[in-house]
């Protein structure tokens, strides 16, 4: 993936077991075509800083498949927050 120095410092932080864990929770998930079955009112929250998680390739296909969504792009912000 390569992370920005900044991401990198920041992740190196958490003990190896949560990132572990966090990373083979995220290899696994996958909501398919599952968004439409999704009724309640929803609101993403994003970082546009976020290097690991582009808004472009990860967020936008999300706000495509629920366009009744509110998006909020937390301006300034990193993929982790500063420790």
């Amino acid at each position: 993936m390569g992370l920005d120095p900044r991401t990198a410092q920041e992740a190196a932080k958490w003990p190896v077991p949560t990132r572990k864990n966090s990373a083979n929770a995220l290899r696994g998930f996958d909501m398919g075509n599952n968004y439409p079955q999704i009724k309640a009112p929803t609101v993403i929250a994003h970082r546009d800083q976020d290097f690991a998680s582009p808004i472009d390739s990860r967020m936008e296909p999300i706000l495509k498949k629920l366009p009744s969504c509110t998006f909020n792009k937390l301006s300034g912000v990193n993929h982790f927050p500063p420790t």
